[in-house]
């Protein structure tokens, strides 16, 4: 499953891209509207955090696959190619030339990506709803 394809990742793009927008232009009166915005966004970021962790997980789990099939089956046969010897790190070397471990290799390298992304949306947004509730609950609106 491609999580930037997926309904919630556009909401959470949709909210934190609005995030200046709703807490400068929110007034005491305005904040609990915008709150419930931000905690829909939360909702949704929370939601995409553990797709996204499942995807790592998967995705690690591949990567360590396609190096140890690689590992005793592509490298031998590099190693026989170019004539060098046979040792664990020579064939630990070789085993990340394979093109099935550089395509798994970069899956995960994108789904580190997309969970440092999320994360770091989730930690924006929790900031931006806490400056929320200050403007709401605050006597005159001023932080």
């Amino acid at each position: 499953m491609n999580i930037e394809d997926s309904r919630e990742w556009e909401l959470m793009m949709k909210v934190s891209n609005n995030i200046s927008n709703l807490v400068k232009n929110s007034a005491p009166a305005l904040a609990p509207t915008a709150l419930q915005d931000l905690i829909v966004g939360l909702d949704m970021t929370g939601v995409l955090l553990g797709r996204a962790s499942a995807e790592d997980v998967k995705s690690k789990d591949k990567l360590d696959r396609a190096k140890a099939i690689s590992y005793f089956e592509f490298a031998p046969e590099y190693l026989d190619g170019k004539g060098i010897k046979h040792s664990d790190a020579a064939k630990t070397k070789a085993a990340l030339l394979d093109p099935d471990v550089q395509s798994a290799q970069n899956q995960k390298t994108k789904t580190d990506a997309i969970l440092l992304l999320i994360k770091n949306k989730l930690q924006v947004l929790r900031i931006a709803h806490d400056s929320l509730k200050k403007i709401a609950y605050s006597q005159d609106g001023i932080i």
